[in-house]
């Protein structure tokens, strides 16, 4: 996700949190960290404009400010879960209202990362949300 200062940020999963996580790619200096996700063979950018691998949903984000993050977090009834972030996602709000979730599996209850809107995730565990 690229900033109108420079800032990258990169995000993914961390199954062994069962959280999302973030990092900075490139600071507003143009320092860059070690591993950079553009130059990943296997990733692919899809710019949010792109006619082919978008839409209009995602569209609309591009050029907004955020206002609000709100991390998500899964309650669990599982003792495995107690000890690990279960940070399963980060509600981003623009300023007209529209949200996106960069997610940990809220779309099927796996371990895949994904960037998904709010519709998308699984009634089997939208109910188990804090912060939605």
């Amino acid at each position: 996700m690229s900033f109108d200062s420079g800032l990258v940020i990169g995000y993914g999963s961390q199954p062994s949190k069962n959280s999302v996580t973030i990092w900075v790619e490139k600071n507003e200096a143009g320092e860059t960290s070690e591993e950079l996700a553009e130059e990943d063979n296997e990733l692919y950018p899809v710019d949010a404009r792109d006619k082919v691998y978008s839409n209009n949903f995602w569209a609309r984000f591009v050029g907004q400010r955020i206002s609000n993050i709100t991390i998500l977090k899964r309650s669990y009834s599982s003792a495995l879960y107690v000890d690990i972030a279960n940070e399963i996602g980060l509600l981003f709000q623009v300023e007209d209202g529209s949200r996106f979730i960069l997610s940990h599996g809220l779309h099927d209850d796996s371990d895949d990362f994904s960037v998904i809107q709010e519709s998308q995730i699984d009634n089997e565990i939208r109910n188990d949300i804090q912060g939605l």
